[in-house]
């Protein structure tokens, strides 16, 4: 199995972005928390195909969310892995 490891920002950079999408760029919160769960939603899938050879629509995923501001990503993330 290739180690292909998730690109990250700190916490800093992170607090950064959300200070300017909506100033600068006009993107509320409830389109950056969609973004965000649409965006893990394809990246567990593609992890899935890529590196364990099973069919994304049969498998169990189970989303634990924990502190960071990212349960409503984590729970976009879920609603549109229920296709």
């Amino acid at each position: 199995m290739k180690n292909n490891p998730i690109p990250s920002i700190s916490a800093e950079q992170m607090a950064l972005v959300d200070r300017l999408m909506p100033e600068t760029y006009q993107i509320g919160l409830e389109q950056m928390m969609e973004n965000a769960g649409r965006h893990l939603a394809s990246l567990a899938f593609t992890r899935l195909k890529q590196h364990h050879s099973l069919n994304p629509v049969d498998a169990k995923i189970t989303l634990v969310i924990g502190p960071g501001n990212n349960g409503g990503g984590g729970l976009v993330a879920d609603r549109k892995s229920v296709v």
